[in-house]
């Protein structure tokens, strides 16, 4: 087993105290995941966590995020960045040249 000693740390360790502002909430998923395995309902774990009633949980992120969150908000930023900034120019650039297709 390997020890953390012998781990030697490399790069700018200024940038530990360096924050840009990232805030991690609560989702809903976290929610429902606390209630399920911590909460008062941890007794139904066992019919929770197993098909066919986990198949909803698939259902409603499948439903949330492609059918309405990309259409309707994260779309529209992607084509903002791929217009407005050096790296959205760069991977447009490559799709165009076939460098992100499948071969």
């Amino acid at each position: 087993m390997g020890d953390p000693r012998d781990i030697k740390i490399v790069g700018d360790a200024d940038l530990i105290n360096e924050n840009w502002g990232f805030r991690v909430q609560k989702i809903f998923h976290r929610r429902v995941a606390d209630v399920t395995w911590f909460g008062p309902t941890r007794f139904l774990q066992g019919i929770l966590t197993r098909p066919p009633i986990l198949y909803l949980g698939n259902f409603y992120s499948f439903f949330y995020h492609d059918v309405l969150h990309w259409p309707f908000r994260e779309k529209k930023i992607y084509e903002r960045w791929l217009k407005e900034s050096p790296w959205g120019r760069l991977f447009t650039k490559y799709g165009a040249q076939g460098t992100l297709g499948v071969r």
